[in-house]
């Protein structure tokens, strides 16, 4: 009922408007769509009421989309959560829009991302970085992954499968990124990454973008990977995953392998997870700003709770420079960076690059993953899945002492992955033809005395002699 709600009052809504970067962007001819179709909604009914303060806060009238919204008696259930929700993301807008407006003066600038030794002790990395939500970038840290480069690449995944996604400028999805096809490895690095040794990409090629090693490689590429459990060591993330998708497993950490010249767009990473990426290959210009500024960026609540942008960074340097401060740093081979939950931020790739990365909640973010929880699950049934598998987390407070360098599977086994996904898959196909194999063997058991058999053949009689016949 939710869900089916909420869909009315958002989704359908965002369809019937336009794209959702004109959406964003909050170009002319869609907002007279939006005010047009806010007037069409006639009479008090609630749910037209409701429909009608979604597409005044999607054409920019956040304040009198909240108006409207406080003025809502009684709802039905799956009204109610979906309103909750829609009243979540208005409330967004004008905090975000009465901050813009009290900030008078340019603060922005660029400021390097703090770069530390791989020496620096745990505690204070924690202290200084992780609980206040700073970026940082470990240099010369102990290897994640090997220093794999395509050609590596290549000969270990060859046949492997795998989604392809590029970065449209006019995409409305996360990142701007769009799923292009799925694909052979050894294909991908044929046709999007070896054209351009010596060159710069469109920026709008295919690369490999966020795929699971666990998932997919935990025999390959898993068997390489070691976690950086010195900083990190535990993650709620994980251990939820593994329990709402015990077939499918958890996602991390993933790959990535993009040429020269491509990127990602600006974006937030999904549930106010931690973020760090580990590079193997080539370089990486990170740009990055605060979650205390995100307001300066113009974000927009469409469909769910991950920011649509009006314009990267590259277009603010342009049409607001000084403006917004944004923390920089390229990333080199050996580099760790530390990303903080609900940071937006920017990937360039400066020549062909390989990393390998992963999302993780741990103390220091678990509240803001709950409470982003909490808000989708009001219209979606697998996010209260995992934030009840979240708070389940917390109680059985895992262990956070771990060994520098901490093996990939030992790190899953730790958060309760005993086998990777691939492993599980294959016993559950063994055990399924075991047990159909049994199953036709009780059938042909309890049929086979009712067959019919075919009665026995008698000799043909014997035809009297002509000797006997004469008389």
């Amino acid at each position: 009922m939710a869900r089916r709600a909420w869909q009315e009052l958002r989704p359908a809504l965002i369809r019937a408007a336009g794209s959702p970067l004109a959406l964003a962007r909050r170009e002319e001819a869609v907002v007279q769509r939006l005010l047009g179709l806010a007037q069409a909604q006639p009479g008090a009914d609630p749910e037209r009421l409701a429909q009608r303060a979604s597409l005044l806060d999607l054409a920019g009238r956040h304040a009198e989309a909240q108006a409207l919204l406080q003025g809502l008696g009684e709802l039905p259930a799956g009204l109610r959560a979906a309103v909750s929700l829609l009243t979540h993301m208005v409330r967004c807008h004008v905090l975000w829009e009465e901050d813009r407006n009290a900030r008078s003066e340019a603060r922005g600038g660029m400021v390097p991302v703090e770069i530390l030794s791989p020496e620096v002790p745990p505690a204070e990395l924690r202290r200084r970085f992780l609980e206040p939500g700073v970026p940082c970038v470990l240099r010369g840290c102990p290897e994640v992954a090997p220093r794999w480069g395509p050609l590596e690449l290549k000969k270990l995944l060859g046949d492997q499968q795998v989604p392809t996604r590029r970065c449209e400028e006019s995409s409305g999805s996360w990142a701007r990124l769009e799923f292009v096809q799925a694909q052979k490895f050894k294909d991908f690095c044929e046709a999007h990454i070896e054209p351009f040794k010596d060159g710069a990409a469109p920026r709008e090629s295919p690369q490999l973008f966020d795929f699971s090693i666990w998932q997919h490689c935990a025999d390959t590429l898993g068997r390489q990977v070691s976690m950086p459990s010195q900083w990190f060591p535990v993650d709620l993330y994980t251990y939820a995953g593994a329990r709402i998708q015990p077939v499918s497993g958890s996602a991390g950490p993933t790959l990535f392998l993009a040429p020269k010249g491509s990127g990602s767009s600006l974006h937030v990473d999904t549930l106010q997870t931690h973020f760090w990426m580990a590079m193997c290959h080539g370089r990486k210009r990170w740009r990055l700003v605060s979650r205390d500024d995100i307001s300066l960026l113009h974000p927009m609540y469409l469909a769910d709770l991950n920011p649509v942008f009006p314009a990267d960074l590259n277009a603010l340097e342009e049409t607001s420079p000084g403006r917004v401060k944004v923390h920089e740093v390229v990333l080199e081979p050996g580099d760790l960076i530390f990303v903080p939950a609900g940071w937006p931020h920017q990937v360039d790739n400066l020549e062909t690059s390989v990393a390998v990365s992963a999302n993780f909640i741990d103390p220091s973010n678990l509240q803001r993953a709950l409470d982003e929880a909490d808000l989708l699950a009001l219209v979606e049934e697998e996010a209260q899945l995992l934030g009840d598998a979240l708070r389940k987390a917390e109680v059985t407070r895992l262990l956070e002492e771990a060994a520098p360098n901490e093996p990939l599977r030992v790190f899953k086994a730790r958060h309760g992955e005993t086998r990777a996904p691939q492993e599980i898959q294959r016993r559950l196909l063994q055990a399924v033809g075991i047990a159909a194999l049994s199953f036709g063997g009780l059938c042909l058991a309890a049929c086979w005395p009712l067959i019919e058999r075919p009665a026995e053949k008698k000799p043909p009689a014997r035809q009297p002699s002509l000797s006997a016949l004469r008389v």
